[in-house]
């Protein structure tokens, strides 16, 4: 059980869970100095933004950077000196039916700016914060109805984007640099079921195996992401929803380019938007038009930073960028396409019109070990994605593959 303020455990199960380690009072960070230039009620910018020589030497607490008004909670209150943003996604990146509390935090003085495809151009200086959270019962959602288990953190500094994994330890009082992955077992609950499995904290070099683009890539804007680690969320067709703000409700692209968080937005008729797709509900539908398009947006978040042209996964030709339409690039998504990777499955056929049972796609997302897919980030099957993804591939016109 757990008394901390940050969540609950249900009530009976003793959480086994990392312990910080006890610092030295006169030197409580010997490895990086800007950690401990922390200021009551402010981010500590020179803990964000300085560069270090190696992974050790990043802030070994959370509560370094002083994010968090109440350091026990990382659910609320970003401290003021710093733009802030909470936000959320159309469409999850699903992770074993977690919750997922995200910041956007940027020096006051910068901007992001606006991509129609590509993840936005954020500043030197921008963190995108994410919290998991582990729900005792998906129908029952709320930080204190949930179990904190890690935070991350991704830095834009001026060498490019660090990724930090910090695991809440066992009185929720902070979290702690981890490197090494973590297997922690839990049990959710979800539509009636309990689901016992291991929730996975990655390591420090696993994050780079999905966020990691091969190439420049020329936005239609003009503008240039460049090769190397990027994010995968915060792109402008996942941002494109409302979101409830303290202030009331409103579109995300919006409140950020109105509280000078983007800049060059345009019309919002002109820019991309994913459909809201519910990680717990998910979709009834038999219309091929929308399903194609829910699960355009599916396949996107959760598959096409690796099945993308510049992605680790280029050479399976399996291409699923949201903004590339099935109509014409069958082949790109599939569509009786022999995998060249698969090894174990019945099928080897990543995409069969009208059946899913002989479709690569729906097998790889179905299964718990071997060759799972998305490789890294859930122990569990999304049951309500697969369902997604097996409805459209069974809607599409059937055509048998030779």
């Amino acid at each position: 059980t757990t008394d901390g303020s940050g969540g609950n455990s249900g009530g009976s199960v003793v959480l086994e869970r990392p312990t910080l380690p006890v610092l030295d009072p006169t030197n409580p960070n010997p490895n990086n100095d800007a950690c401990n230039n922390k200021v009551a009620g402010e981010v500590n910018w020179a803990a964000v933004q300085t560069e270090v020589s190696s992974f050790k030497n990043h802030c070994e607490k959370l509560s370094d950077y002083n994010f968090f008004v109440d350091p026990t909670d990382p659910s609320q209150n970003i401290h003021s000196n710093a733009k802030v943003a909470p936000y959320d996604m159309n469409t999850e990146l699903f992770t074993d039916y977690a919750s997922k509390y995200r910041f956007v935090v940027m020096p006051e003085n910068a901007s992001a700016d606006y991509m129609a495809q590509e993840t936005l151009q954020f500043p030197v200086g921008t963190v995108l914060i994410k919290t998991f959270a582990l729900p005792i019962d998906t129908s029952s959602r709320g930080i204190n109805n949930e179990e904190i288990i890690e935070t991350r953190l991704l830095i834009k500094r001026s060498g490019g984007w660090v990724a930090l994994p910090y695991v809440w330890n066992a009185d929720y009082s902070d979290a702690q640099l981890t490197a090494a992955p973590k297997n922690i077992e839990r049990t959710v609950t979800h539509d009636g079921v309990e689901l016992t499995f291991d929730y996975v904290v990655p390591g420090r070099d696993q994050c780079t195996l999905c966020h990691n683009v091969s190439d420049d890539i020329t936005d239609p804007t003009g503008k240039v992401q460049t090769a190397g680690f990027s994010p995968i969320g915060p792109k402008a067709r996942h941002l494109n929803g409302d979101y409830s703000y303290a202030t009331g409700v409103e579109n995300q692209l919006t409140y950020w380019a109105d509280n000078d968080l983007l800049a060059n937005l345009p019309d919002l008729a002109l820019v991309d938007a994913v459909p809201v797709f519910s990680a717990d509900a998910g979709l009834v539908s038999t219309d091929l038009v929308e399903l194609q398009d829910y699960a355009k947006g599916y396949l996107d978040i959760n598959c096409a930073h690796c099945h993308r042209a510049e992605g680790k996964a280029n050479s399976t030709s399996l291409l699923l960028p949201y903004w590339l339409p099935y109509e014409g690039n069958e082949v790109s998504h599939g569509k009786c396409k022999t995998s060249l990777t698969s090894t174990k499955a019945d099928t080897v056929i990543d995409l069969v019109p009208g059946d899913a049972d002989a479709s690569l796609i729906h097998y790889r997302m179905n299964i718990t070990s071997g060759e799972v897919m998305p490789e890294l980030g859930r122990s569990l099957v999304h049951k309500e994605g697969v369902k997604l993804i097996r409805d459209w591939i069974n809607a599409l016109p059937s055509e048998p593959c030779t």
